[in-house]
């Protein structure tokens, strides 16, 4: 509930886009994703961050990676392997080819 709050004051004051509510906005996906129950707020929380991220920051932006890694975790964990596997090679290319091939 507090994250929600949260979540829709920030998108009021600062707008949908801003990395403050775009981050306020992944925690609630990662809340949804800690509770029974809520794996499809989860999921559709995620997915909507994830657009925003890209949209608004880019998709080589650390924030919008951790966005797409949290969202890969969600459908390993709901046993959609393969969805997961694409968002875990993508985060992976997309950091060999922004941070380099031998970064650690």
């Amino acid at each position: 509930k507090m994250f929600e709050t949260c979540f829709n004051t920030r998108k009021n004051v600062l707008g949908e886009s801003h990395p403050d509510t775009l981050n306020t906005m992944k925690m609630l996906g990662i809340t949804y994703s800690h509770q029974y129950g809520k794996e499809k707020e989860a999921e559709n929380t995620y997915v909507a961050c994830l657009k925003l991220c890209k949209d608004n920051l880019g998709s080589e932006y650390s924030d919008s990676l951790g966005v797409m890694n949290d969202l890969a975790v969600l459908y390993q964990e709901q046993d959609r392997f393969g969805e997961a596997e694409a968002l875990y090679l993508s985060c992976v290319n997309i950091r060999k080819k922004v941070l380099g091939p031998t970064h650690p």
